[in-house]
């Protein structure tokens, strides 16, 4: 094997710009270091599924903290939706009903 292979091979995921997510000390919380800016992600689970989504940059003034604010701010809607889910789901089908047709009523209303 040349030299330009072994040189080549240990760059190619910095030159295709594959660079994989940092830890930050912070659970939730991790960061990918460009050149030029450091960019923030959180990681949360949704519906089974990891989900990394992109919160903000260090040149926009995001920090470890900020990024942690919104995590938490995530969390706590997705508890929210759920527990609005799980009370629909406790409720008979006539009460269902009788939701739907007053929801169903207002909008008829409106238009």
């Amino acid at each position: 094997m040349s030299i330009y292979a072994n040189i080549v091979g240990k760059f190619v995921g910095k030159i295709k710009g594959i660079m994989a997510l940092e830890k930050t000390g912070t659970p939730g919380v991790y960061k990918r270091e460009r050149i030029k800016d450091t960019t923030y992600y959180i990681r949360y689970r949704k519906n089974g599924k990891v989900v990394d989504e992109k919160v903000g940059t260090k040149s926009d003034g995001f920090n470890i903290t900020k990024a942690k604010k919104v995590l938490l701010k995530k969390q706590l809607n997705s508890e929210d939706n759920d527990t609005s889910n799980s009370s629909l789901s406790r409720k008979s089908l006539n009460e269902l009903a009788a939701i739907y047709f007053e929801k169903f009523d207002l909008l008829e209303n409106k238009a």
